[in-house]
């Protein structure tokens, strides 16, 4: 069953899934490249880094009230901007990796980091992450969603549970939000072109994680309400007899 509603910037809601991810890496490549769009720097993106300051401030709860945890991973890193300050701003942890899809982007990473032996960057496919079962106790996975192809949704969510030992950390675009149709329709049309886009709900979400031993621990926004935040951090716990937090 599929729970993920996609905004197809290509206007073809059956496009197949090379089309679907040569379309994103292609949109990534050129970024890389160029160093602008999403790998400007994260001053450039107010938003963006509104997202890493909130994933931050979760970060230090969790971290406060578990000082046993010791691995984390940022699935998605991107360049490893937040995976170099995750390392820095918590000492705690004995090893942080940082993985995405993209050669280029993971080449960048690891040049940051020269002999840190405490970081490490690894090219890698959310389908097929090369760890053990729950190898990590905190596993992140920031601005990534909206990106996977609807048939991987629920195969890429079991992935990412499945190496997390404690705490899984999120971020979805809601599609529970009053500007839907205008990000839908006008935004992304006009900025994105041929990236397709596409959006889920916390509810969607909890549907497919329950499945892993999962519970919504806690949801977070950087807008006043959940129904005018486009942009969602959701944590998940493994199941353990806590309550789900409402956002």
């Amino acid at each position: 069953m599929t729970y993920i509603t996609v905004i197809n910037t290509l206007n073809k809601p059956d496009i197949n899934k090379k089309v679907h991810y040569d379309a994103v890496k292609n949109y990534f490549k050129k970024d890389v490249a160029t160093k602008s769009g999403y790998y400007q720097p994260t001053k450039n993106h107010p938003k963006q880094q509104k997202i890493f300051d909130l994933c931050q401030s979760i970060l230090e709860d969790i971290v406060d009230d578990n000082p046993d945890l010791i691995r984390a991973i940022d699935a998605g890193c991107g360049i490893g901007d937040f995976t170099i300050e995750m390392a820095e701003n918590f000492p705690q942890f004995d090893h942080i990796i940082g993985i995405d899809f993209l050669k280029e982007v993971i080449t960048i990473a690891s040049k940051k980091i020269k002999d840190d032996k405490k970081l490490s960057f690894l090219q890698s496919d959310l389908l097929n992450i090369p760890f053990f079962n729950k190898i990590f106790d905190v596993t992140i996975c920031l601005d990534v969603f909206h990106h996977i192809h609807n048939d991987d949704f629920q195969s890429v969510i079991g992935e990412l549970a499945r190496i997390t030992n404690k705490y899984l950390i999120v971020e979805i675009r809601n599609k529970k939000n009053i500007f839907y149709f205008w990000y839908a329709y006008v935004v992304h049309p006009l900025f994105y072109r041929n990236l397709p886009v596409s959006t889920t709900s916390i509810d969607e979400v909890n549907n497919l994680i329950g499945k892993f031993h999962f519970q919504l621990f806690l949801a977070s926004r950087i807008a006043s309400t959940r129904y005018s935040c486009r942009r969602l951090i959701l944590v998940y716990k493994r199941v353990d007899g806590n309550k789900s937090c409402e956002i």
